[in-house]
């Protein structure tokens, strides 16, 4: 087998290697199943992965060739390129990625780190001001938990935007999902309602997969909205479902 082909595969080894880490880091850590679909960052991801895994072995194979002066410096920049388009991908990635599934009102909104509202995040609690790197953390809204102004001033924006802002996306609203826990309680739907936005057989399907499962509430994401399965029987238990809620 000759050098070029050897560095070829090798090449074509590393890059391969390094998606299978960044796949499994995505997909089960920080986009776990079914958010990476919420998210709508299937068809980017995999393509930026196919282009770091080919582009950068392929261009190597073609300009590798044994005794050209300046074959060194070429494979540098290959490398180099890739490295860099690898890391941009990435960031942009890490930035998107879910930080907060936040019980809002009548439903739970999916806050990615690139939506978050930071101005005054001073004044969030001290674990909601920076965002979770081991996956989204379930946390509900309070907006009496700041001034009236503050809460005047959010609510405002909300209403302006037109659906683009929402109350969920500052932490400084921020509490454990646990207290005042009745409202949420107050809110969850009956399970068979999801067959109006549903095949039925996909909901049977759903309850014996997820016997717990009695009741959902909406999921809502700026990807694609799914369903929040919730129980009666154990109110600690959630499972995000890839399913219509309206």
């Amino acid at each position: 087998m000759s050098k070029r082909i050897r560095y070829f595969l090798s090449h074509l080894a590393v890059s391969f290697i390094l998606a299978i880490l960044t796949t499994l880091l995505v997909t089960q850590v920080w986009y776990p199943a079914p958010l990476f679909k919420a998210a709508g960052l299937a068809k980017i991801f995999f393509m930026m992965l196919s282009l770091d895994v080919l582009i950068g072995p392929l261009f190597s194979l073609l300009v590798y060739k044994e005794g050209k002066k300046t074959l060194l410096f070429d494979l540098t920049v290959i490398i180099f390129i890739q490295f860099a388009a690898f890391s941009y991908g990435f960031y942009s990635i890490a930035e998107g990625r879910p930080a907060w599934i936040v019980f809002n009102k009548d439903r739970f909104e999916l806050i990615r780190i690139n939506e978050i509202d930071n101005r005054n995040i001073d004044k969030a609690l001290p674990e909601y001001q920076t965002a979770p790197w081991s996956g989204p953390k379930w946390v509900k809204v309070m907006p009496d938990s700041q001034s009236i102004e503050t809460q005047n001033q959010v609510l405002f924006e909300e209403g302006l935007s037109g659906g683009m802002y929402s109350i969920a996306q500052s932490p400084i609203f921020y509490q454990p999902l646990d207290i005042g826990k009745e409202n949420i309680l107050n809110k969850k739907q009956p399970i068979n309602n999801l067959k109006k936005f549903n095949t039925a057989t996909n909901i049977d399907a759903l309850t014996v997969e997820f016997p717990l499962a009695d009741t959902f509430m909406p999921l809502k994401s700026s990807g694609k909205d799914m369903v929040v399965l919730l129980s009666n029987k154990q109110p600690e238990w959630y499972r995000i479902v890839d399913l219509n809620p309206w």
